[in-house]
């Protein structure tokens, strides 16, 4: 009895050994680009391997978006996920992750996740500069895409992927995940090296149609 004790046991410390091995992942970043080919890395305890794709709209670009993919250990951050952020259809930031179990999993292209157009959320107030490190004035009103958004509004100092750095205000929408996680320092296409001020909040319900408010002394 105690020679099969002494098995079962080693048996367990082998199979102990092996679920507590980490992941090797992949680790690159890619600037304008929807793929880089990455260094092995092993991961933290308990770490998924992640690839994570942004695509950000700023007028310092000419207009156009700029596509970019990170690889990298989870480390923590929400898996399967999307965040954003939008003043309109050309000033945006969407950032998006997947992750997957098992050394060097995320050596693939990064596969586009489903997402809404339409508009459910509340109406925020919008605006936007990175002429400026003061809050610009709201000049329009935006839709939320969906029913969890959040009016927002941030103020930073961000540097470019070619080192050139820019102040930015904008107000409108949010995700409720962009809200939860402030901390933008897995985007590859601008770093956000100085966030000054982010804010989500929810807007005061419209009055409806043929009520007014009174007024208080």
């Amino acid at each position: 009895m105690k020679t099969a004790g002494v098995v079962l046991l080693l048996l367990s410390l082998g199979l102990s050994t092996v679920l507590a091995e980490n992941v090797t992942c992949l680790k690159c970043d890619g600037h304008n680009a929807d793929y880089c080919e990455g260094e092995e890395h092993k991961c933290p305890d308990d770490n998924l391997c992640m690839t994570i794709s942004e695509s950000i709209g700023l007028d310092i670009n000419n207009g156009k978006p700029m596509r970019s993919v990170r690889k990298r250990c989870s480390n923590n951050l929400p898996c399967m996920a999307n965040w954003y952020a939008y003043y309109n259809d050309t000033y945006f930031f969407q950032i998006s992750s997947q992750c997957c179990k098992g050394n060097l999993c995320n050596n693939g292209t990064f596969q586009e996740m489903n997402k809404t157009a339409e508009k459910l959320g509340p109406k925020c107030p919008a605006c936007y500069s990175t002429d400026t490190s003061k809050m610009c004035t709201p000049t329009s009103v935006t839709i939320c895409r969906g029913e969890t958004d959040q009016c927002a509004t941030i103020r930073a100092r961000i540097k470019t992927a070619d080192g050139v750095e820019h102040g930015l205000t904008a107000q409108g929408c949010m995700s409720e995940l962009a809200c939860q996680y402030p901390d933008y320092s897995y985007m590859v296409g601008l770093n956000i090296y100085n966030l000054l001020e982010h804010v989500c909040y929810l807007p005061k319900p419209e009055p409806e149609n043929g009520t007014e408010s009174k007024a208080t002394d």
